[in-house]
């Protein structure tokens, strides 16, 4: 869990946390060559079946990819929303 700090911190660095639905995974990811799973929540809901609200969606892929995602990430993501998700 971030302390207020470390939250303060990653904005700085990051910018402000944008929540995201499936179709923004797959514009972030686009491109991307290694594996990824959607995770969490929506992983959750999928398995058994009962809906639940969400603000945002969890993804996970190999460490091992990780270098190819960060040279992804450098590129401009636009997905047609704010921070605020509207």
């Amino acid at each position: 869990m971030l302390t207020e700090d470390g939250e303060r911190d990653l904005h700085a660095d990051y910018g402000p946390w944008a929540t995201g639905d499936e179709r923004d995974a797959q514009q972030m990811l686009r491109g991307f060559t290694g594996d990824w799973w959607v995770v969490g929540g929506r992983a959750i809901e999928a398995f058994t079946g009962s809906p639940e609200p969400h603000k945002g969606i969890d993804n996970a892929l190999l460490r091992a990819d990780l270098p190819e995602l960060r040279l992804l990430s450098e590129r401009p993501i636009t997905s047609g929303r704010s921070s605020t998700g509207q």
